[in-house]
């Protein structure tokens, strides 16, 4: 291809991202609504809340879902980095978490290595922010980081 054709390609591509779907006003409410309602199932997570100087914290197990992990690393990794995350799969022993496997979109001409340390390093602090201090704590080396796509 030359130059014209990949402007012209280029082009089209955001012509077509940019219109809307036929119809899809009329019906987008009643989808979202009913995304919104449908159940999800979730798994619990177990934590260890760190409590800060002075504060008790009751004994007992507290657990989090595995939702509100997998929503706090996907905004967070969103926030900080480019690219986007398209895939999280936990492993688990029970309910302790025990390996999180990220896939990525990552922009074309980024240091991949780089990028995928620093994804995999906000995905470990995240996942201590949110869980505590659990035994054994998820480090980085917990953490798997596959870039599955390339965007322009």
């Amino acid at each position: 291809m030359n130059d014209d054709s990949d402007t012209a390609l280029s082009a089209a591509a955001r012509s077509l991202r940019a219109a809307p779907e036929p119809g899809w006003e009329r019906i987008s409410g009643a989808v979202l609504d009913a995304v919104r309602s449908s159940p999800r199932t979730s798994w619990p997570l177990t934590a260890e809340p760190t409590a800060p100087s002075g504060v008790q914290i009751p004994a007992g197990a507290l657990a989090v879902s595995d939702h509100v992990l997998r929503s706090a690393i996907a905004s967070t990794v969103r926030d900080r980095h480019p690219g986007r995350i398209t895939v999280i799969e936990f492993g688990v022993d029970g309910h302790a978490l025990r390996h999180i496997v990220l896939e990525i979109t990552a922009p074309f001409g980024v240091d991949l290595r780089a990028l995928s340390d620093e994804v995999r390093r906000t995905a470990a602090e995240v996942a201590r922010d949110v869980l505590g201090d659990t035994q054994p704590p998820v480090s980085v080396d917990d953490i798997d980081v596959v870039v599955s796509d390339i965007d322009e």
